[in-house]
């Protein structure tokens, strides 16, 4: 397929069209023009500039847009080559490096919101349109350990946040426990009760403001420390 690179009259910004194509829209300021002699004719390109390389130039420039526009069209018409599905299943995946589970896994696609591609949906394509079966076994076995790598942090996540919401009503025992711990001490600290019970420092803090609620403990101090207002005499004297 050959591509015309012209000028766009209202921005200036460099756009790849089909050569037999009568308009077109700017991807950068959304402006419409009409293709004649009067618009500026930047230079024709290649033959061998396909639509894998127009729509790889079009992610690296993240034109994110137009990219996924072209894909759409293109897939209405034949199947896309599923080098380009490889390509965007890359990118994405390079987003992923650090594995943050915290980020949910549909947040890394390629697009808007109202036009995407997430990763598991490209991933499918290529699985789909991929002929080389060992080419495609090998990539998808990468593919596929990213993911267990992603979802089990993503299961260890969940697990901790559960342990440190655990805290609930009069009945919870860790809390029990650290009343005993605390009416012994002069002061206590969040990060105190998190070395003690081996628990997160988000949880020992919740545990600090409950016990200021109920006047177990004053306020913080500078040190972050707060005074034990009941102690253990006081629990005798009862």
């Amino acid at each position: 397929m050959k591509l015309v690179e012209y000028k766009c009259p209202s921005c200036g910004a460099s756009l790849k069209v089909e050569k037999n194509a009568k308009s077109f829209v700017c991807s950068y300021c959304g402006a419409s023009s009409k293709i004649d002699d009067n618009l500026i004719k930047v230079q024709l390109v290649e033959d061998g500039e396909d639509d894998f390389e127009l729509i790889k130039t079009l992610i690296d420039d993240n034109r994110y847009d137009p990219a996924i526009d072209r894909l759409f069209k293109l897939s209405l018409k034949v199947p896309v080559d599923p080098k380009v599905w490889k390509y965007m299943i890359i990118v994405m995946t390079n987003k992923m490096d650090e594995l943050n589970p915290e980020i949910p896994l549909e947040k890394y696609c390629i697009g808007t919101k109202s036009e995407h591609i997430t990763l598991e949906h490209a991933i499918e394509l290529y699985k789909k349109y991929e002929t080389d079966k060992e080419e495609k076994e090998e990539f998808l076995n990468e593919c596929y350990e990213l993911l267990e790598r992603y979802n089990y942090r993503k299961y260890k996540l969940n697990e901790q946040r559960q342990k440190e919401e655990g805290l609930s009503g009069e009945k919870d025992l860790l809390y029990a426990e650290v009343i005993n711990y605390a009416i012994n001490m002069s002061e206590i600290s969040a990060s105190l009760i998190q070395r003690k019970f081996s628990i997160g420092y988000n949880r020992a803090a919740r545990i600090i403001d409950r016990l200021q609620e109920e006047g177990i403990v004053g306020p913080y101090r500078r040190n972050r420390s707060c005074e034990v207002l009941v102690r253990i005499n006081d629990e005798d004297d009862d």
